[in-house]
C-alpha cells in the first residue's frame, strides 16, 4: 500500500496534496503545522490534514489555492 493510499483511507490529505491544492510549497504546509496555524491529525507515523481543517484553514485565513496571474 502506498503512502497516499494511507492518507486516503484514513480520510486525511498529504502535505503533498494539501500543497498542491493550495499552491505553495510542501514545506510551507509544514510550517504552518508546526506553528499550529493548520490543524493536523496522525495516524500511526503518518502526519496529515483532514478536508474539514482544510476547509476552515481556507475560510479563516482566505487562503483559495489560485495561482495569482501576472
Amino acid at each position: 500500500m502506498t503512502l497516499s493510499k494511507k492518507f486516503q483511507a484514513s480520510g486525511l490529505l498529504s502535505t503533498g496534496d494539501v500543497a498542491r491544492e493550495l499552491h505553495v510549497h510542501r514545506s510551507t504546509v509544514w510550517l504552518w503545522i508546526k506553528s499550529g496555524v493548520l490543524k493536523s491529525s496522525k495516524v500511526g507515523d503518518f502526519i496529515g490534514v483532514k478536508k474539514t481543517d482544510l476547509a476552515k484553514f481556507r475560510s479563516v485565513y482566505h487562503v483559495n489555492g489560485e495561482k495569482e496571474s501576472a
